[in-house]
């Protein structure tokens, strides 16, 4: 088999932390039970998901790095979810996990809940997280942004 060479004219970089934030992020994923299973965690540690936040954010600042690298990471978990569950392929499922994670950035979530699923429990948490990184103006792109793509449901 051929391999293809894709020219990149500047050297590439990676965070001194990547160690780190590999550790944390497959720690948040299994505190908040994204990760169920044995198998589950093993096919996450080769998805190698805190390889692309340090390398697509190469910097120093750890603080900032891991609710970014949690994010991402909750980004692939919900697109298998949506991909690989009879729930995630539902509109009316779909639909209602939409409404709670707007209903999370915008209000927040009790994170003790037993009744909130979830991905919703950990978006919570690492919004939580990136609000206090982000200005206002930012976090209110990111809502209208995400209520855009979510159906419509925008922040009041």
């Amino acid at each position: 088999m051929k391999k293809s060479f894709v020219y990149c004219p500047c050297e590439p970089h990676l965070s001194p932390h990547f160690e780190t934030i590999e550790k944390s992020t497959v720690e948040w994923a299994q505190q908040f039970n994204l990760l169920t299973s044995a198998a589950a965690l093993e096919r996450f540690k080769k998805g190698k998901f805190a390889l692309l936040t340090a390398r697509a954010f190469p910097v120093d600042n750890l603080e900032a790095l891991l609710p970014i690298a949690d994010l991402n990471t909750w980004l692939f978990l919900f697109d298998d979810q949506c991909d690989e569950t009879l729930e995630g392929k539902t509109a009316a499922h779909l639909h209602a996990t939409t409404c709670l994670l707007m209903d999370a950035m915008i209000n927040g979530v009790s994170l003790g809940a037993d009744s909130t699923p979830p991905l919703v429990a950990g978006f919570s948490e690492v919004w939580q997280r990136l609000q206090k990184l982000g200005s206002d103006a930012w976090q209110q792109r990111f809502n209208l942004a995400a209520g855009a793509a979510g159906g419509g449901r925008h922040p009041q």
